[in-house]
């Protein structure tokens, strides 16, 4: 086989702006012994490259089994904006974004609840609606997103909060973390995000996901493992991750499978957590 395995790498978040930067280390595998391939990077902007085992920066190189490689891009130089890398080996596709944050207007403060409300799996159209709805009722103001991933990359948790902030809180202003720690899993939060948007308490409760404590997709297939891409309200194997409310580490949004850590698959009522953006 001369296509590597999925590269998991964790997106930089709340960066400085045009500032340079690398990636963790991830290690080349899934090759057949002696086995090579050309590994390349592009991007729209942020000056692309990466290095195998500490050498030069490049943007195309013979990768094997074992090589080390560290991706490096530029920030964007406006505040919560991203630059998108495509890394390519064989048939093997794979992303890497860098994102800065707070642009330093207003208190830098965002709110997050765990809305009151359940849902069945087929969210995708109205995930982010439920969570404008619950702040509307809740007179809370503000623009709100859900936390959870699609199957586009674009879409994926790590790219659909927001990061125009430097604090995040509860709606009674406990403290949940700051920046850059969102993704953080040691742990990731400073309080658990146990309150709804009324202020009112939902510990142990069940938030839909499929989302890893990186921010990234734990599956990106159009089966019932993404609810098929949030439009599935159906039983069926294998299910959806899900996150649990009283948890700090990544636990929070990645608990794991909901047939496991919650009543079953995409025909059960999960809750949702919101951002404000």
């Amino acid at each position: 086989d001369t296509t590597p395995s999925a590269l998991d790498i964790p997106y930089n978040v709340q960066v400085a702006t045009s500032s340079r930067q690398s990636s963790s280390a991830v290690v080349i595998s899934g090759m057949s012994s002696g086995a090579t391939q050309t590994l390349s990077v592009t991007a729209t902007a942020g000056n692309p490259k990466f290095t195998v085992n500490g050498g030069a920066e490049v943007d195309s190189a013979s990768v094997a089994n074992g090589d080390s490689i560290v991706f490096k891009m530029d920030a964007p130089a406006g505040a919560n904006a991203s630059n998108k890398m495509t890394i390519t080996a064989g048939s093997m596709t794979a992303y890497w974004r860098v994102w800065t944050g707070w642009d330093g207007g207003g208190s830098g403060i965002k709110r997050v609840f765990v809305t009151s409300a359940t849902y069945v799996g087929n969210i995708a159209a109205t995930a982010d609606s439920n969570c404008q709805t619950r702040a509307a009722a809740a007179a809370l103001g503000g623009t709100w997103k859900a936390i959870i991933s699609y199957v586009a990359e674009a879409n994926w948790a790590v790219n659909r909060v927001g990061y125009n902030w430097n604090q995040l809180q509860l709606v009674d202003g406990t403290t949940v973390v700051y920046a850059p720690n969102l993704w953080s899993t040691s742990p990731a939060l400073l309080s658990p995000i146990i309150k709804d948007e009324t202020g009112a308490t939902r510990a142990n409760v069940v938030s839909w996901a499929n989302t890893n404590g990186k921010g990234l997709p734990v599956y990106t297939t159009l089966t019932s493992s993404t609810c098929t891409d949030w439009t599935f309200a159906g039983s069926g194997l294998p299910h959806p991750w899900v996150g649990n409310t009283s948890f700090q580490n990544e636990y929070w949004i990645a608990r794991g499978d909901s047939g496991t850590y919650g009543a079953g698959g995409c025909n059960q009522a999960y809750r949702l957590y919101c951002i404000e953006q």
